[in-house]
């Protein structure tokens, strides 16, 4: 992802598309050679960003498409999304630190202008606004692009109740980890924005 100037940004956000594509038009064998062809590519060229820009965004479009194939709800698509985001971030983090010696929190102190602590304190935060934001985008790309091959319908209702409920839990978990664990309490939080 060296070669081209922020071609990370366009993997992130064209990759999902791409991955959504092959998922709703494609058998599930062929699928998996899409998925191990795209993940050992990018690992010959660049494993860093293999693991840290291309996996995530590769995974996130799989589950766009198996939403989309199977009719689910907009909005739980974008949890699905989101949280594998997170997932594959929170694993691919300490192993780029411990094979490459790349120190995550470096690259967040040198983005936010952040100390040690705050940068500690904020990575969870970050994480999450990031891995939400780059769902958002994708989503909006794949809808938007996806409603010319294939008309979506969802078959079921947004469970406005259960996200009211959910958002409430999480305002209150906030409040009680603000005097335990701060950047929890953040997490938690940006979750009952969301």
């Amino acid at each position: 992802c060296k070669f081209v100037p922020f071609s990370t940004l366009i993997f992130t956000l064209l990759l999902p598309f791409v991955s959504t594509l092959v998922m709703v038009f494609c058998k599930g064998r062929y699928t998996l050679i899409y998925v191990f062809a795209t993940l050992l590519l990018t690992l010959l060229i660049s494993p860093q960003d293999a693991l840290f820009y291309i996996l995530a965004p590769l995974l996130s479009g799989i589950i766009f498409g198996f939403c989309y194939k199977h009719n689910f709800n907009y909005i739980w698509t974008i949890v699905f999304a989101s949280l594998s985001t997170i997932i594959v971030y929170y694993i691919t983090a300490p192993l780029i630190e411990l094979i490459f010696v790349t120190p995550i929190f470096e690259s967040i102190k040198k983005i936010l202008l952040l100390n040690d602590e705050q940068a500690k304190n904020y990575y969870p935060s970050f994480v999450l606004i990031t891995s939400i934001f780059q769902t958002l985008l994708s989503f909006i790309i794949i809808n938007n692009d996806l409603a010319k091959y294939m008309k979506y319908k969802s078959n079921q209702t947004v469970p406005y109740n259960i996200l009211s409920i959910l958002s409430i839990s999480t305002g209150t978990i906030s409040i009680g980890l603000l005097f335990l664990y701060y950047p929890l309490a953040l997490v938690f939080m940006f979750i009952s924005l969301f």
